[in-house]
């Protein structure tokens, strides 16, 4: 009995190591305009994939309070949490001159003052099991 125990808590324990190790991610965003188009949150996990807005996962929802959760599964690592509210349900964050967003944006590790940095700078590192992430839409 105690061989199958310890055997058990190998199989456990290398189960972890040989699937790698994911994190609940729950973003909680604020300041949506209620009722208005759909939330897009994309995931980036490099610097390339994010320099070419190449998401490494994106989810869609409806704008339906002020203040939304969402869960994501992702493994650990480091990630960029990118949102924008498609006010106008055109499927895409429509811009002004220079790029600048008219809807509004959040971004992880971003204050919403100024210009929001690369990948290095807006990272956040997910390391644990569960995360929970707040974001505000802001108009920049």
């Amino acid at each position: 009995m105690k061989r199958w125990l310890i055997f058990l808590f190998m199989i456990v324990g290398f189960t972890g190591i040989l699937w790698g190790e994911s994190c609940s991610v729950k973003l909680t965003i604020s300041n949506i305009t209620v009722e208005k188009g759909t939330l897009y949150i994309s995931v980036y996990n490099s610097k390339e994939s994010f320099k070419k807005k190449d998401f490494f996962v994106l989810k869609k929802i409806l704008a339906t309070a002020e203040t939304q959760n969402i869960t994501i599964e992702v493994p650990y690592g480091e990630y960029v949490f990118s949102l924008f509210q498609d006010e106008n349900s055109n499927g895409k964050l429509d811009t002004k001159i220079f790029g600048i967003p008219k809807e509004k944006v959040g971004i992880s590790n971003y204050n919403g003052k100024g210009i929001p940095g690369g990948f290095d700078s807006l990272k956040l590192a997910i390391n644990t099991p569960f995360v929970t992430i707040p974001i505000k839409l802001t108009e920049i």
